[in-house]
């Protein structure tokens, strides 16, 4: 807190005690009555009255709250967080920030309006940097995760067991924190506590996906087919019917036709399965054209990924075979709706996947109301306009999960026109969400340079957008324009516990943060930071040599050599490789 203001904890606190009102209203009392008490009995009726009155005053001033309301002012305990993190969605990405956007995200345009938003707020080009920013508060120059974490990055390039993360700092004033979905802060490979890193870290529980991103997709569908350019969406797409593989109860593989009806292929592995093929490698469309048997043992982008746990001295992997984001919601809501039932203030950190590749259709029940896939545009995911239709069907519908984890958590209702009524004044929780870093390149929104975006120091590869909403914003609906970093937010989370951070973190640890509950109390707030930072470095251990590939953007062809290990990941992000393998293979951008 900025020296000579309140601790915003006991602000909190002392807003939230009624006894200040009791005692005035005693006061009167003693002032106009009590000198007319000349007996027993009189102060025993006095008594009598008063009682009455204080409880009156009580009942009255609780049934004038609203029952969220009352139920945070009747504890002195602090708020709990949600913390809703968005992958690889910039500033450009949100109409409420970006007039050119289309409207696509109703949810977070109405925590836009309840709350403060922030266009202003810079993030680290890439995820790992900007993740560890948020839960150290330090920049990457400090934690040495200065780009995002792959598989051959070493233990100084992950976030360290021996920094004072965000479940450290609010553990002090009695929070249980978990982290739901993506966590790439380190792990599982080059790191002493493999797939127990989250636990490492400080968090009470985790579930989600430790890596960047969703895993590749098969094109393969579980290897019944080696021509990958057929189903590049990981499913036959379109309205075409057919037969799918399924895993039994005792992990036997069975085919099955839905009673005759089939399933279109998109269904199919929405329910967990994979789309049968021939012997020509197309759709079958009957069990006894389904002569190839797949393999469960393959990824696939969004339906078919590794899940870890870590709960206390649980740690386990499974592969999960639910749409990833939906997935996410459920274990967040899970987990929020156990520890709502006790007097603990709680920090769940949702971390959606998406939109970050690989483009795969979400399900059809995430899809806007009425929507066609244009019929010029062949439906798929590898053509610039292809990807841009994908990438805001992924959009609407994390906004879509977004409004069915805050009514789960009991923060919003659903009116019967299908819009989320959010009154942040009778919650108990603070919401916080924010992009981790600039969209990537074929999903940028105009005006913003899809040239300049994720990955690179611009501002289109930096700006996230941030809104904070909850009981402790006065004058909701505003928009801050003064410079907020990905740090701050660490400072954030310390002061709506009611917590210096830099109390609580040794001064060996060095924090970059800067305060910010000033600009949610206080419509007229000056600027916290005089500057702004972001960085991007590479980690790449000495040895190991990447080598140049070209993407397509806008048009042009734009060439790196630092973004791409592999020719798997490269053509996975739509890149042209040209290293070991290529028909041409060049050692770097300049040749």
């Amino acid at each position: 807190p900025i020296a000579g203001s309140r601790v915003p904890g006991e602000y909190y606190r002392q807003k939230t005690i009624r006894e200040p009102k009791i005692i005035m209203c005693r006061r009167k009392l003693k002032r106009s009555v009590r000198p007319q008490i000349p007996s027993v009995l009189a102060r025993r009726n006095f008594l009598k009255f008063f009682c009455a009155t204080v409880v009156f005053v009580i009942v009255a001033q609780f049934l004038l709250l609203e029952p969220g309301a009352a139920q945070a002012q009747s504890t002195n305990r602090p708020p709990n967080i949600l913390f809703i993190i968005l992958d690889d969605v910039g500033i450009d990405q949100l109409k409420s920030f970006n007039p050119q956007a289309p409207q696509i995200t109703p949810v977070m345009d109405t925590l836009v309006q309840q709350g403060v938003s922030f266009n202003n707020c810079w993030m680290m080009p890439e995820c790992s940097p900007s993740r560890a920013c948020f839960f150290t508060g330090r920049y990457p120059l400090r934690t040495g995760v200065r780009a995002a974490i792959l598989d051959y990055d070493l233990p100084s390039s992950q976030v360290s067991p021996y920094e004072v993360t965000t479940p450290r700092v609010l553990a002090h004033a009695g929070y249980a924190s978990a982290l739901i979905g993506k966590f790439h802060l380190g792990g599982p490979d080059n790191n002493p506590a493999g797939i127990g890193a989250p636990a490492a870290l400080g968090w009470n529980y985790y579930n989600g996906c430790l890596v960047g991103g969703p895993p590749y997709i098969d094109a393969t569908l579980g290897g019944q087919t080696t021509n990958t350019a057929l189903y590049p969406s990981g499913f036959p797409v379109g309205p075409a019917r057919g037969v799918g593989w399924f895993l039994g109860p005792q992990t036997n593989i069975y085919c099955d036709d839905d009673n005759g009806a089939g399933y279109t292929g998109q269904e199919c592995v929405q329910l967990g399965g994979i789309p049968a093929l021939n012997a020509s490698g197309g759709f079958a469309t009957n069990i006894l054209d389904a002569t190839i048997t797949p393999t469960f043992a393959n990824y696939n982008g969004y339906y078919a990924w590794p899940r870890t746990i870590n709960d206390g001295t649980n740690i386990s992997q499974v592969t999960d075979r639910h749409y990833m984001v939906t997935a996410q919601t459920d274990d967040a809501l899970a987990w929020i709706q156990q520890h709502s039932s006790n007097n603990t203030p709680w920090m769940c950190s949702v971390s959606y996947s998406s939109i970050h590749t690989p483009y795969q259709e979400p399900p059809t029940n995430l899809y806007p109301p009425g929507f066609v896939w244009p019929p010029e545009i062949p439906e798929g995911n590898t053509t610039e306009a292809q990807i841009k239709i994908v990438s805001n069907l992924m959009l609407y519908g994390t906004d879509k999960e977004i409004g069915r984890l805050l009514v789960g958590a009991g923060l919003a209702t659903n009116l019967p026109s299908g819009e989320l009524q959010y009154t942040p004044a009778a919650t108990d929780t603070m919401i916080v969400l924010c992009g981790d870093n600039g969209t990537y390149f074929a999903s940028v929104n105009l005006p913003y340079n899809p040239l300049r975006a994720k990955a690179s120091p611009y501002q289109t590869g930096i700006l996230g957008p941030l809104i904070v909403a909850g009981p402790m914003v006065v004058q909701p609906g505003r928009t801050v324009t003064n410079m907020v970093n990905a740090v701050d937010l660490f400072s954030l989370f310390g002061e709506i516990a009611g917590l210096d951070v830099r109390s609580v973190v040794p001064a060996s640890h060095i924090l970059d943060c800067a305060p910010m509950m000033a600009y949610l109390t206080n419509s007229a707030a000056g600027p916290s930071r005089q500057y702004n930072f972001t960085q991007l470095g590479s980690t790449v251990p000495p040895g190991l040599h990447i080598y140049p590939a070209v993407l397509t953007i806008a048009g042009q062809k734009v060439g790196t050599d630092t973004l791409f290990d592999s020719e798997e990941l490269a053509v996975d992000e739509g890149a042209e490789w040209f290293g070991p393998g290529a028909p041409v293979v060049y050692n770097d951008c300049c040749e």
